[in-house]
């Protein structure tokens, strides 16, 4: 069984290096960031009606000094070498990835919070998950910038 298990990881290690090797570079293209800019949110929104004025109006005052801002609707205007596009390419998924805020809290800790099933109660009247979800990111974002500063 156990050689089984180790077959396993030798054949599917080729295959995941990659992901593997983006992922710790995109980590480092951070720090960089982070550290000349105090950017360590990538916050990626469209111009839907569903969240845009609410995430313009509750989101953005709270997040714009710490966050870089993609703004899918305008996706054709992205430069694809751009390390936040690499980032939301690598971390966002293909499904639920918009409105999303990952936060890199350190070169390990990288979290994404997926906000559309969120708004989608929202607009159904459920607030709770969306209340969550921007707890959630305050609460990194308060924990993140309160670590810089102590």
């Amino acid at each position: 069984m156990l050689f089984l298990i180790a077959g396993i990881y030798i054949v599917a290690f080729p295959f995941l290096l990659p992901g593997i090797l983006k992922g710790i570079s995109l980590r480092f293209k951070f720090l960089r960031v982070a550290l000349t800019q105090g950017k360590f949110i990538v916050f990626v929104y469209s111009n839907s009606p569903i969240w845009k004025s609410y995430i313009e109006e509750n989101f953005l005052p709270q997040i714009q000094d710490h966050a870089i801002l993609l703004n899918w609707s305008e996706r054709g205007q992205w430069d694809k070498h751009e390390w936040a596009v690499q980032a939301f390419h690598h971390w966002g998924g293909r499904e639920n990835f918009n409105p999303l805020a990952i936060v890199f809290c350190n070169l390990v800790d990288v979290r994404v919070i997926r906000l559309y099933s969120a708004f989608h109660d929202f607009k159904h009247g459920n607030v709770v998950a969306l209340q969550k979800a921007e707890a959630q990111l305050f609460d990194l974002m308060k924990t993140k910038t309160l670590r810089k500063s102590a």
